[in-house]
């Protein structure tokens, strides 16, 4: 992956098959680690979180599929908790529908006492074997704070 070390918050992943995968998501820090004078002291949606559901496609679909995806929408996000857990979650996403050129995902994060936090469905990525090469020539220098 790509992302800067901000970002880097899949810790471990549990499984992958032709169904989907499962890892681990670290907490994400507070928004004063990404910005310099946030508007909130707290997250109301994890943002690292979010992410690392978008990085587990990618893997899916680079594993699977033998070349990245590009996520491009979530029909629908569902937050059934008021906050992530600073210690983590986990991410079980399952793929629904696979076509050529495209990808339909669901994604179920869940905190470690095996409650649902949120549910991402009809997460939606473009499948085409340019974006090996893309992905590829993509790296970025170390993230700094906004």
């Amino acid at each position: 992956m790509f992302h800067g070390e901000l970002l880097h918050g899949i810790t471990e992943v549990y499984g992958s098959s032709a169904r989907g995968i499962s890892a681990r998501i670290a907490g994400g820090g507070e928004p004063s680690a990404f910005q310099h004078a946030p508007l909130r002291s707290t997250w109301v949606t994890q943002p690292l979180a979010i992410d690392c559901c978008f990085q587990l496609l990618v893997l899916w679909s680079s594993e699977h599929l033998g070349t990245p995806c590009l996520p491009s929408a979530v029909a629908r996000y569902i937050q059934v908790q008021s906050a992530y857990p600073a210690s983590g979650c986990d991410a079980n996403l399952v793929v629904r529908t696979q076509a050529p050129g495209r990808l339909v995902a669901d994604v179920e994060l869940v905190g470690d006492d095996g409650q649902l936090i949120a549910r991402l469905e009809g997460f939606d990525a473009t499948v085409d074997a340019s974006l090996k090469a893309a992905f590829a020539l993509s790296r970025l220098a170390p993230a700094t704070a906004l």
